[in-house]
């Protein structure tokens, strides 16, 4: 009887840990391939604006975070350094025209890059101005032997507009008269 009570004991040990933890899909980079890319920012779209309300353009960015993911049949997963951090890139208002690399990719591989533009430091949601659906590249890295290079688009988010209006409309007594008709 005992050694029947052990075997559950056992089997329900091993089901429950099993359970317990499931630890998020991280992919370090460890490859030898690389990316290259420059950013491209566009401000918003067409749409009617007051006298001085401009949309966001490249001079409102403060600095831009990039962050890679690995995307595969589909899923989309962070990439992370050898110290477990996932890999992004901060890029300063003065280097926003300037070439951004990321090494030691995995060739034959299809990377996510995702931009984040905000308008001051730090990366409170408040302060972001790109738009997150326009804002994102899969880009896939073939060789090894040079760099994948390609462009990034950035769409800044248009700026909010809050206005108020009233008026008045008054009518007067009198007379409306036409060849046909008069109205009172």
């Amino acid at each position: 009887m005992s050694l029947i009570r052990l075997s559950l004991a056992l089997a329900a040990g091993a089901s429950l840990a099993g359970c317990a933890y499931a630890p998020p899909q991280f992919n370090v980079a460890s490859g030898k391939g690389s990316l290259q890319l420059r950013t491209q920012l566009v401000h918003g779209g067409y749409r009617a604006q007051a006298d001085g309300i401009l949309p966001y353009a490249q001079g409102d960015v403060a600095h831009m975070v990039l962050k890679l993911y690995k995307v595969a049949n589909g899923v989309e997963s962070t990439v992370v350094d050898a110290t477990n951090a996932q890999l992004t890139k901060d890029i300063a208002k003065a280097d926003l025209g300037q070439p951004i690399g990321f090494g030691n990719l995995h060739p034959m591989t299809t990377y996510r890059i995702k931009a984040f533009a905000y308008k001051a430091t730090g990366e409170l949601p408040a302060d972001l101005i790109s738009v997150a659906a326009s804002s994102s590249l899969d880009v896939r890295v073939e060789t090894d032997e040079r760099p994948t290079v390609t462009t990034l688009v950035v769409q800044l988010a248009d700026r909010p507009f809050r206005a108020e209006g009233t008026s008045s409309i008054v009518v007067t007594p009198g007379d409306y008269d036409t060849d046909f008709e008069g109205i009172r």
